[in-house]
């Protein structure tokens, strides 16, 4: 039973077109029975019919359906009550064109939770056949006539068994034979149910209809039993009843039978007839249409006089529904089903549609191009930039820097300390091959003390044992490698191949590779007794160092070459300040005399000479006087402590003290940002007009099947399975063309990166692939749903632009 009470409905509320469309209507309606509603076009009708269906909201009053109220109820128990109480036959049809009859009538079992597919064929078939449509049932909707399209919509309102059957206009749009058909089926039905019938044809509704309600200007204006006539003229246009014509010309001669009928004595019939092969070929002539009778024809010829429609024909039938019995509200699509659906929707793109893919191909690869991008400007390889160990922080050395050096040992004299910065240059001896006897390869590295690595970070080789044994880091040589081709064309073509090499620097001992490191920095490890000697030697690495004119000879530590010289007068430099120099000097340089040349402010003072064994010819101080001579031409203090930490605790406080890590990992990211900033933005514009590409190709494939939305929601589809479709649809669509798209971009810009200057210029990892996968899938996603959401919103009348108020 429905109950409607004080209801209105409005279309353009507080606007100038105002419409009050439905105005204050109260009725009771029963539970079975045909009640017709009439009135001329915008009385209402319609807009009643959708109020009490579900498809459309009151403004004010309620609408009661089997004790549950329909309205002031959120949009979810609204689709269930009318889901399972309602059943809705369009004049339009409502059809899916590319369903078949079965799958269209199937889809309202769905909603009910029935998933049998035996019991499902079972009620489809047996409800096709009532309504004479089962020798249909695998055609697809869109290629029925009128008359069977009403039929199959007739028979998925029928097949969930529901209390109430809402029928707007069902005979609008048949000609006069298909609207008997249907409206005795209609006839059947209320019976059993509750039929609202809405429709112009008033002999229909006056011969048929239980109860007559009138609309007129949003009112009723007149409501009452209707006393059915008993007969209905109704004169059905493609039955031709043969006794009413007028003249009946028949022609018999041997076996030739032919009978004219017309209605003008005056038509002129003339025809050429051939029959061959068992075929009729008739030549027609006055240009008359001619056409076929036979049993596939809509015509039908009848040997009788036109009779009325007894009203006893149709009384004595009625629609057995103990077939079709299900209560249940369920969603058709579960986890794994909307993903099949929206596999075998793509599948069935036409070929235009299936165009679109490319476009989301293409979106694939520009995201992976631009997010490889981004990260290749953002992620930075300690590689890139790292030109010092880990280890080694830094304080600015400023006025009195001898003062200071000492002053900063004293805080901590058990962390090693070195003036400047840690960088050196040693040439490699590749005179064992002729054409590199004169060349002057380099690897270059950030001296580090030996004592600081143990056997477990060596990859290749073993660990020093005497003085002259030193280790380099992979990383040392892969920068080598880099710069010096010629490395390869003598056979070092890994860092394995350094081992038994020998190294040195101008006038200072050779050194023997005997192990490679891989601590990811590129640092040369050597005893800490060379490495002020090495850093005070190496002019090629002046960036930190301040050489200065008046430098004349070079000064070394005796201890580095006693086994070079013999002491032929005076004695060794013990003391700072004093030098040894060569006895061929002594004219110039007396013995016990200082001299012009200072170290910090202090003149050296001659102390001894000695003769070289080979043709050498320096000065010679201790170790401390060379550390006071090199501390005034740097500019920092480099401190090498395992733990940053600990020396940044120690120092903070006093002085600006820096991990040189952090240093040149800061300046390396503002240097590449600056110098990748067009990357970024060019980055950024690619992912914009990706998305932007995937919004509008995902909204051009919606806007074709609004109307399909626009059926499932008026036939009781679930908001969340409407989402469900289109995220199943986008779901396949990015598994079938977006990923690819991101695979094929990825393996591009993976080769592309073995090219030496653009190895950095992409990242190219699982990280990044799969982030790009998800980037695809959560757009496509939320762009395919985008305006679905905004659509299913709104009612089904409204989704369906049944804004009218007929």
């Amino acid at each position: 039973m429905i109950e409607i009470k004080n209801l209105h409905k409005y279309f353009n509320k507080h606007k100038k077109n105002e419409l009050h469309v439905i105005n204050n209507i109260s009725v009771k309606l029963p539970k079975k029975g045909l009640i017709a509603l009439l009135g001329p076009s915008g009385s209402g009708k319609t807009t009643m019919l959708n109020l009490i269906g579900g498809l459309d909201k009151q403004n004010k009053g309620q609408v009661i359906i089997n004790e549950s109220k329909i309205t002031k109820r959120n949009f979810l128990k609204r689709d269930k009550i009318r889901t399972l109480n309602i059943g809705y036959i369009f004049q339009d049809y409502k059809l899916i064109d590319n369903d078949s009859v079965f799958d269209n009538v199937s889809l309202s079992l769905k909603l009910l939770g029935v998933k049998n597919k035996k019991e499902i064929k079972r009620r489809v078939e047996f409800i096709l056949d009532k309504v004479g449509m089962l020798r249909y049932r695998y055609r697809p909707a869109g290629m029925l006539s009128g008359g069977e399209r009403q039929r199959v919509a007739i028979a998925r309102a029928l097949v969930k068994d529901p209390d109430i059957i809402l029928a707007d206009e069902p005979t609008g749009n048949l000609d006069s034979k298909n609207s008997i058909e249907v409206m005795n089926i209609i006839h059947q039905i209320s019976k059993d149910k509750l039929v609202i019938l809405v429709t112009h044809e008033q002999k229909l509704a006056k011969f048929y209809a239980d109860r007559i309600i009138e609309f007129n200007d949003g009112i009723i204006t007149k409501d009452y039993k209707n006393e059915k006539p008993e007969e209905l003229d109704y004169q059905i246009e493609n039955k031709f009843y043969l006794k009413d014509f007028k003249n009946n010309i028949k022609y018999q001669d041997k076996g030739t039978n032919i009978n004219i009928y017309t209605n003008d004595t005056k038509d002129e019939i003339k025809l050429d007839i051939v029959v061959k092969n068992g075929n009729y070929y008739i030549k027609t002539y006055n240009n008359f249409l001619t056409e076929v009778v036979d049993e596939s024809s809509s015509i039908e010829f009848i040997d009788d006089k036109y009779k009325k429609i007894k009203k006893e024909e149709i009384e004595n039938t009625s629609f057995d529904a103990e077939n079709i019995k299900h209560k249940k509200y369920s969603s058709i699509f579960n986890i794994f089903s909307f993903f099949i659906k929206g596999f075998e929707k793509v599948f069935n793109y036409s070929f235009l549609k299936k165009l679109l893919l490319a476009g989301f191909f293409a979106s694939g690869g520009f995201i992976m191009y631009a997010l490889s991008a981004y990260y290749g400007t953002i992620i930075i390889n300690d590689k890139e930039f790292i030109n010092q160990s880990k280890s080694y922080v830094l304080i600015e050395n400023g006025k009195n820097k001898i003062k200071k050096y000492n002053e900063i040992n004293s805080l901590s004299p058990d962390l090693f300390k070195i003036p400047g910065s840690s960088n050196v240059q040693l040439k490699i001896k590749l005179n064992t091959y002729y054409q590199f006897f004169i060349s002057d390869p380099r690897i270059q590295g950030s001296l580090t003390p030996i004592d600081y690595v143990n056997k477990k970070d060596l990859i290749y080789g073993r660990m020093p044992e005497n003085k002259n044994e030193i280790l380099i880091d992979k990383l040392a040589f892969q920068n080598m490698i880099k710069r010096l081709d010629e490395f390869k064309m003598v056979g070092i073509k890994s860092a394995k191949d350094l081992i038994g090499k020998k190294v040195y620097q101008t006038s200072i001992d050779e050194f023997t590779i005997v192990g490679v490191t891989n601590k990811t920095e590129p640092s040369i490890y050597i005893d800490k007794s060379y490495m002020i000697h090495l850093l005070s030697n190496n002019k090629e690495m002046s960036s930190d160092i301040e050489y200065y004119e008046g430098d004349e000879k070079e000064i070394y530590s005796y201890d580095l070459f006693k086994d070079k010289m013999n002491i032929v007068k005076g004695k060794l430099p013990i003391n700072n300040y004093e030098i040894i120099v060569n006895y061929n000097d002594r004219y110039d340089y007396p013995l016990n005399k200082k001299i012009d040349v200072k170290i910090n402010k202090n003149k050296l003072k001659v102390v001894g000479y000695y003769k070289p064994i080979d043709d050498m010819d320096y000065f010679f101080t201790n170790d401390s006087t060379i550390l006071y001579k090199y501390i005034p031409k740097t500019k920092n203090i480099t401190i090498y402590s395992p733990d940053n930490n600990e020396a940044i605790n120690i120092y903070k406080d006093s002085y600006n003290v820096k991990s040189i890590y952090d240093i040149d990992k800061d300046e390396f990211i503002k240097g590449n940002f600056d110098k990748n900033k067009a990357t970024l933005v060019v980055s950024i514009v690619i992912i914009s007009i990706s998305l932007i590409e995937a919004y509008l190709m995902s909204r051009s494939s919606f806007l074709s099947r609004v109307k399909e939305v626009g059926i499932y929601r008026a036939i009781g589809v679930k908001r969340v399975d409407i989402c469900k479709m289109f995220i199943g649809e986008a779901f396949a669509i990015t598994t079938l063309a977006g990923i690819p798209g991101v695979l094929l971009s990825s393996y591009i810009l993976k080769e592309l990166s073995k090219i030496s200057h653009l190895q950095y210029v992409f990242v190219i990892n699982s990280k990044v692939i799969l982030m790009s996968i998800v980037i695809m899938y959560i757009f496509n996603i939320f762009v395919s749903l985008l305006p679905v959401i905004n659509l299913i919103r709104k009612t089904p009348a409204n989704i369906l632009s049944r804004n009218d108020v007929d």
